[in-house]
């Protein structure tokens, strides 16, 4: 018999686009599922819109008054779950038809991985454009990308319930509460899950239609919420590896990862200096691979290099040199299979005019 499948789905003010997330399961090539809906305190015609599902017994739809936020809800919605798998959705995007069947597929026959994401095209109804989105899908270059940020995007994800349920509910929530936003949850709940050496990788797959909407990106464009969310995530991990760097350090550096920056000679000795002391402070602690920490730090080595606005052409050609020579080949060879190739073969930059590509 086939596994249940335990969907779940936050809602929040999504009139106009939660009928479509909810197609998008009922027409999924797998059929053993159960679809938990939790409207979170929406203002507008969320809940009417629900109830046009009320009498499909797969489904389960919880209406509340107050609004709790997505940690909460979510947090809720996965001790209702009745399946061994649990997958998450967003209430505006669009699961494609073969996405559950790949991830049980996976986890069914690779029993010692924990969890499965995979990638994603965003679209923009308003400029009617879209784009692919990559993440690595070597599962130890993964955890140690997740060292400078999120390579795992939590619309995608599938969980084994009786491995990762406990771990999720005693994620502290001291990261959310800061800054109330669902990017710095879902860094959190991975950044704790692969330190306590959980298996998380993502399939070489497209999973989901992510939708680009201004509500949807309205918290997140604000600089000091950005900016709050990144700072503590920083902290968090560099507490982690029991550093101290000063606080201006750490907001440059944050601010560095963050965009492009032009740097001065003085802003390029901060940032290498910085990632020297963490390379060294992650390298001390064991569980991520020297080879996969080299290939996950050299982008932003790179990144320091082409930033700097106080060294010239020949001289930055030069130090990249010197740089990919002192690198190993392993690394380097990771780097290129896992971070520039999917780059340039996807076209992540490139947007693309309408129509949608279909996947299967």
């Amino acid at each position: 018999m086939q596994p249940l499948v335990s969907i779940v789905c936050t809602i929040y003010n999504a009139e106009h686009y939660i009928d479509e997330a909810i197609q998008s399961i009922l027409n999924q090539t797998y059929t053993h599922w159960e679809l938990l809906l939790y409207n979170d305190g929406s203002t507008d015609s969320t809940a009417s819109v629900l109830e046009n599902y009320r009498k499909d017994s797969r489904i389960r739809i919880f209406n509340v008054a107050d609004n709790i936020g997505v940690y909460a809800s979510r947090k809720f919605l996965y001790q209702q779950c009745l399946g061994k798998y649990i997958a998450v959705i967003d209430a505006d995007d669009i699961s494609v038809k073969s996405r559950i069947q790949k991830q049980v597929n996976y986890l069914e026959q690779h029993t010692d991985i924990n969890a499965v994401g995979g990638h994603k095209i965003c679209f923009d109804e308003t400029e009617g454009s879209w784009y692919f989105k990559k993440y690595p899908t070597n599962g130890h270059y993964l955890k140690a990308a997740m060292l400078f940020r999120n390579e795992i995007d939590q619309p995608t994800i599938m969980l084994r319930k009786d491995v990762v349920l406990a771990s999720i509910l005693q994620v502290e929530s001291s990261i959310i509460s800061q800054t109330s936003s669902q990017m710095a949850e879902d860094y959190n709940l991975f950044w704790k899950l692969i330190t306590k050496n959980f298996k998380i990788l993502n399939l070489n797959a497209i999973l989901i239609y992510y939708r680009i909407h201004t509500q949807q990106i309205s918290f997140y464009s604000k600089s000091e919420s950005r900016k709050a969310f990144t700072l503590a995530m920083w902290q968090t991990k560099f507490n982690y590896f029991e550093l101290i760097i000063p606080d201006e350090d750490l907001i440059f550096f944050a601010e560095f990862i963050m965009g492009k920056f032009s740097l001065s000679k003085n802003d390029f000795s901060i940032i290498n200096s910085t990632l020297n002391t963490y390379s060294k402070a992650v390298n001390a602690k064991s569980g991520f691979g020297s080879k996969y920490v080299q290939a996950a730090f050299l982008p932003w080595r790179l990144k320091s290099i082409t930033d700097a606005n106080d060294i010239g052409r020949l001289a930055k050609i030069f130090k990249i040199i010197v740089l990919l020579l002192s690198t190993n080949i392993i690394a380097t060879y990771h780097y290129i299979q896992q971070h520039l190739l999917p780059n340039l073969s996807y076209g992540l930059r490139n947007k693309r005019a309408y129509p949608l590509p279909i996947i299967d």
